[in-house]
C-alpha cells in the first residue's frame, strides 16, 4: 500500500483570502458613487454598478436593455472612445484622462458626463475588455446654469440702479430752471392785457412747461422705484 498526502491548508487558505479578496472588489465597485460599466473586446457589457444603472434609468429587470457599448453613446461616439483610448498621445497606452461625453440614458434623453477610461491587457498586451468611469454632470451644469443666470440678474439690476441714478439727476437738473420758466412766465402773463399779441404765445410757453414737469415728475417717480 502506497499513500500520499499533501498539506492543502496553505493552498485553501490562500483561495479563502482570494475569494474575500474578489468580494471586496466586488463590493467596492457596487458601492461606488461613481458610474462604472465594463465590457468585453466585442463591446458586451460584463459589469454595470449600482450607480451606473441609476444614470441610465435601469430599473430592475431592465440590465438586458442595455447589452452593448454602443448604446450608451450618441451613434458613433464609441469608437471615436475607441480611437482615443489606443492614441498614446493622448493619455499614454490604452488610457483616457478625464473627458466630457454625451450619454443616452434608456429613454433616449441624453446625459452631459464626465468620463474617464482603459482598456485592459492579458499578460501578453491583448486587448481584452475596456473599463469607464463616469459621473454624472446634470446637476453641476445646472448650479452652473442658476450662477450665469443670478449673475444676469445682477448685472440688469445694477444696469436698471445706474439708470435710475442717471435718471434723478437729470429730473433734478431740469426742475430747477422749469420752475424758473413758469414761475416768470406766469407772473408776465398776470400782468398782460387780455388783448396782448404776446399772451397766447405765453400760455403755450406755460402749457409745454408745465407737460416737461411731469415728464421729470415720472423719471423721479421711476429712480425711486429703481433704488429699491
Amino acid at each position: 500500500i502506497i499513500e500520499g498526502i499533501r498539506d492543502v491548508t496553505r493552498v485553501k487558505m490562500l483561495e479563502s483570502e482570494l475569494a474575500n479578496f474578489k468580494e471586496f472588489i466586488s463590493r467596492v465597485v457596487e458601492s461606488s458613487a461613481s458610474a462604472i460599466v465594463a465590457a468585453d473586446r466585442q463591446g458586451n457589457i460584463e459589469l454595470m454598478n449600482r450607480a451606473a444603472k441609476e444614470l441610465f434609468g435601469l430599473a430592475d429587470g431592465d440590465r438586458d436593455k442595455i447589452r452593448y457599448v454602443e448604446q450608451l453613446y450618441r451613434p458613433g461616439q464609441a469608437k471615436e472612445i475607441m480611437k482615443m483610448l489606443r492614441d498614446e498621445t493622448i493619455g499614454g497606452k490604452g488610457k483616457l484622462p478625464s473627458t466630457t461625453v454625451t450619454l443616452v440614458g434608456i429613454d433616449g434623453k441624453e446625459i452631459p458626463a464626465e468620463m474617464t477610461a482603459a482598456i485592459i491587457y492579458d499578460d501578453q498586451a491583448n486587448e481584452v475588455a475596456t473599463t469607464a468611469i463616469y459621473n454624472d454632470l446634470r446637476e453641476k451644469l445646472a448650479v452652473e446654469q442658476q450662477l450665469k443666470d443670478a449673475q444676469k440678474q445682477l448685472a440688469q439690476s445694477e444696469k436698471m440702479a445706474s439708470l435710475g441714478q442717471l435718471a434723478a439727476g437729470v429730473a433734478h437738473e431740469i426742475n430747477n430752471p422749469l420752475t424758473g420758466i413758469l414761475f416768470n412766465a406766469s407772473l408776465i402773463l398776470e400782468k398782460l392785457a387780455p388783448e396782448h399779441p404776446f399772451r397766447q404765445d405765453l400760455e403755450y410757453i406755460i402749457e409745454d412747461a408745465d407737460r416737461c414737469k411731469d415728464i421729470v415728475k415720472s423719471l423721479l417717480v421711476y429712480s425711486r422705484r429703481t433704488d429699491s
